[in-house]
């Protein structure tokens, strides 16, 4: 026979117990005495905003990448904000800046959980390097020359995915001052169109030389330094 539950059977009044335990929750809190799982670099409790957010080192990484990106940090408190606030900053729609707050919030996630289960430390310039492997784009760069030049260069993705193809005409009196030509116009129209952290593969040993080692002559120099 199914029996009803009440005050006096002897158990507590429900709501008595949730004040009560709503008062040890500050008494415990006033202790410092973390309630949900302590965050991974400091001593606060790991809520979604500390972990995504306001954590010291998430906070850092957001920074970062505002600065870089010329967009004005404040204290972000919630994924849809972060989402919002990046994306309205873009000037067209699939910008490099709707693609870096997810990347970020996807590198702080992994990050939290290796520490947390793996063991992994828990550092900024660990999930720094996570961000721009994820960000990086492959850009390889060529160039042409007969009675005039011609430069072309493709960009891919991390998962060698085709972004863009680029393509142009133009004088130069040898080959190698068409392979420089090709990567100082090509790289500025990447990096005008939103895109950086890019890794440029071109086929001239010497031109690769040049720009390492920073020497030209100086009819090239400018351009090199430009590209450097």
């Amino acid at each position: 026979m199914a029996h009803s539950y009440s005050q006096e059977d002897g158990l507590p009044d429900l709501e008595a117990v949730k004040k009560l335990a709503s008062y040890m929750d500050d008494i415990i809190k006033k202790w410092r005495i973390p309630m949900a799982s302590k965050c991974l670099c400091c001593t606060q409790e790991e809520t979604i905003a500390h972990v995504f957010f306001s954590n010291p080192i998430a906070d850092r990484i957001w920074m970062h990448f505002a600065t870089m990106i010329d967009i004005a940090h404040h204290n972000l408190i919630n994924v849809q904000e972060a989402l919002i606030t990046w994306s309205l900053s873009a000037s067209e729609k699939g910008h490099i800046r709707q693609v870096v707050p997810v990347v970020i919030l996807w590198a702080l996630w992994e990050a939290r959980n290796k520490a947390k289960h793996h063991n992994v430390k828990y550092n900024f310039h660990r999930i720094l390097s996570r961000i721009n492997n994820l960000l990086s784009l492959k850009l390889n760069i060529d160039a042409a020359k007969n009675n005039i030049s011609g430069y072309g260069g493709i960009l891919r993705d991390s998962n060698g995915k085709l972004i863009c193809v680029i393509g142009c005409l133009g004088t130069n009196l040898n080959a190698l001052e068409a392979e420089l030509d090709a990567v100082l116009v090509i790289l500025k129209w990447t990096v005008q169109l939103g895109y950086q952290n890019l890794m440029v593969e071109v086929d001239s040993l010497t031109l690769v030389n040049m720009i390492r080692n920073k020497t030209a002559y100086w009819k090239n120099y400018n351009k090199m330094t430009h590209i450097s």
